[in-house]
């Protein structure tokens, strides 16, 4: 969970593993409202968001979370995210970068999608 004024950067060619939980929790990664993410890879050093399993079935979805990003920008509702709230007045909310990322195996039970976007904004 990254929160308010901190700034989440991930670098160009890293891999972020997920462990499964042991309880009922979700592993996922919250970017709340006045955080940011920076994951900025490159065409050939792309960062991948993905499980911690050693091998994994092509096609398979839902080991981990995903990615979630909080903003404070309009939405027609604004609302909580397992219990994080998202929307606001601030259209050019800015909660970071997200360029050459690829997420995998992530959607456990679409609880959370592999990239969850709530109020982010332009």
């Amino acid at each position: 969970i990254v929160t308010e004024g901190v700034t989440l950067t991930i670098e160009p060619g890293t891999r972020v593993r997920a462990n499964q939980s042991w309880d009922d929790t979700v592993p996922s990664i919250y970017i709340l409202q006045g955080a940011k993410i920076h994951a900025n890879g490159t065409q050939d050093q792309p960062i991948t968001f993905t499980s911690a399993m050693p091998t994994v079935a092509e096609g398979t979805r839902g080991l981990w979370g995903g990615i979630v990003i909080n903003g404070h920008a309009p939405c027609v509702t604004n609302g909580t995210d397992d219990g994080f709230p998202f929307g606001g007045d601030v259209p050019d909310d800015n909660s970071g970068v997200l360029r050459y990322v690829r997420v995998w195996y992530g959607g456990y039970g679409l609880q959370v999608n592999a990239v969850k976007l709530n109020a982010v904004g332009s």
